[in-house]
């Protein structure tokens, strides 16, 4: 039997029964090998598929593993997974929004080989919901400004991602405008993209860069400064750190504007009342 495509599914149980099914031999023994690679017991992964409860992140990621999908469908299956797992209807239509912009790269024209710039369109709340939702967007889409990380193998070779990836994220980014494909190379389709406090990716988007500076501090250089500082001020100080701080940040804006593309860095700082 034809193993089912993903992207006709909008839920992430149908897929895995269907896939099971058309297995050979209809799929007996898969689930004890699907609960050893989540590293839980086979009648969870059976409650799972049969029931209104659902796998985590990281369950879902191994069980993509084991089931052999491209990053793409990972990306899918995985965005499935939040949806289903959504607290509110903002992030569960957030996530439906991510399904569809996957669903329609699953479906999009080769990358052009044209060398004639296009002009940028502007970005969708869809395309957005995209480039938000994973930090490599971003991370990729600013380091095709550095003249050594223009073509797919040379951003291979600086990011730890896959390659089918990299290239699925590049033709994301030329198909919505912000990247444009030259004989092999990438150039910059639009120079900024700010995101807006308002946003309902604005929370994903500062997550995805945290949680890659936690990811860092184990390796961190003397070039790197992380800095965590819990206290208790008097209230007539709140304002005026913050400000201090929004000065700073304004500062390394405008220094960027002057700063010849090198290096991949990341700012972060908050300041925050808990």
């Amino acid at each position: 039997m034809e193993t089912p495509n993903l992207f006709e599914y909008s839920d992430y149980k149908d897929f895995v029964n269907d896939w099971l099914r058309t297995a050979p031999n209809q799929g007996r023994g898969l689930l004890t090998q699907i609960a050893k690679r989540l590293g839980v017991h086979t009648s969870l992964v059976s409650h799972v598929l049969r029931g209104k409860h659902d796998f985590t992140g990281d369950q879902a990621w191994a069980l993509a593993q084991f089931l052999g999908l491209r990053p793409l469908e990972s990306e899918y299956l995985l965005t499935l997974v939040a949806r289903e797992r959504a607290g509110s209807e903002s992030l569960r239509q957030l996530h439906v929004q991510q399904l569809a912009r996957l669903k329609a790269l699953s479906e999009s024209k080769p990358l052009p080989t044209s060398d004639a710039p296009e002009s940028p369109r502007a970005l969708t709340e869809m395309d957005k919901a995209v480039f938000y939702s994973q930090w490599y967007y971003s991370a990729i889409f600013i380091a095709v400004s550095i003249e050594g990380l223009r073509d797919l193998e040379s951003l291979h070779r600086s990011f730890n991602l896959p390659r089918d990836l990299i290239q699925q994220v590049l033709t994301y980014l030329v198909d919505v405008g912000m990247l444009r494909a030259q004989s092999g190379k990438y150039a910059t389709g639009i120079h900024q993209l700010r995101i807006e406090p308002d946003s309902p990716m604005f929370a994903r988007h500062h997550l995805n860069w945290r949680l890659k500076a936690l990811e860092r501090i184990p390796n961190k250089e003397k070039t790197e400064l992380f800095a965590t500082l819990p206290m208790s001020i008097a209230e007539e100080d709140v304002p005026a750190i913050r400000s201090l701080l929004f000065s700073l940040y304004q500062d390394v804006e405008t220094r960027l504007r002057k700063s010849k593309p090198e290096k991949l860095f990341c700012l972060n700082f908050d300041f925050f009342r808990f």
